[in-house]
């Protein structure tokens, strides 16, 4: 008797978000077959209310609902082949992992979102793409009458203003100085002898003022961005945790 192929789970994202970036590498790396659920903010709260969640991502299987990205993780963890185990077994090093999990998804990820929109938030033809790549049609067509209200909504959901914007920059700058010691020492993955959790999360939230190639959608270029967001993110790029993004995303995403 031939092995059935297993169903398809369901993931709800908002295309440009790097939670949902973070588990989208994780299903295809793991080679978990997925149907990816793609709607513009606010839409998308109608799909993830519908199965319990709130926030993005959300994954759909059959037998349960996960609602945030480090459970999404652990998840596909329990079911992915060896070879793409995301968690060490050794128990001192899988607290490390999940010691840098924490931070990255705790700090630098939200650093990373407050940062960027500070600069781009009201940029409606940067905004545009980064909400709508892969989403429904009528989403699309309705993003100029919901552009009016985005802007605020964002600036007053994720405290967006010049002086959290220098405080989320230096939280960047702390998490890249603290990855760029640790690949001091010649190391090609943050914990152990191979890509784990820790790599990826790192990667995935830091994509977005990286701009590696590879990403899921298609990021602005750097010379359509504003001139002091680019400068920061060339910076960025040019530190050895940048450089472990590059390298991760042209090596490991597949």
């Amino acid at each position: 008797m031939s092995q059935q192929t297993p169903a398809p789970v369901r993931l709800i994202t908002i295309p440009v978000s790097h939670y949902c970036e973070k588990v989208r590498w994780a299903l295809i790396r793991s080679q978990i077959p997925f149907v990816e659920d793609r709607h513009m903010p606010p839409f998308h709260q109608f799909f993830t209310k519908r199965v319990g969640g709130k926030s993005v991502p959300v994954l759909v299987t059959a037998t349960k609902v996960l609602t945030d990205s480090a459970d999404i993780l652990k998840y596909v963890d329990e079911i992915a082949p060896p070879a793409a185990k995301l968690y060490p077994t050794n128990p001192q090093d899988l607290q490390q992992v999940e010691d840098l999990v924490k931070s990255f998804d705790l700090v630098l990820a939200p650093a990373v979102r407050q940062w960027a929109y500070f600069h781009i938030v009201s940029e409606k033809k940067l905004i545009q793409p980064l909400f709508c790549q892969g989403t429904p049609w009528y989403q699309k067509l309705l993003f100029p009458i919901i552009f009016k209200k985005i802007p605020a909504e964002i600036v007053k959901e994720y405290d967006i203003n010049p002086a959290s914007a220098i405080v989320a920059h230096q939280s960047i700058t702390d998490i890249f100085e603290m990855v760029s010691k640790l690949l001091a020492d010649g190391r090609r993955y943050l914990v152990g002898d191979r890509f784990s959790a820790a790599d990826l999360a790192f990667a995935t939230l830091a994509a977005p003022i990286i701009s590696p190639a590879g990403y899921s959608i298609k990021l602005p270029a750097m010379s359509a961005l504003p001139a002091q967001m680019a400068k920061g993110m060339e910076i960025f790029q040019a530190t050895p945790a940048g450089k472990f993004v590059i390298r991760l995303y042209q090596e490991e995403t597949r």
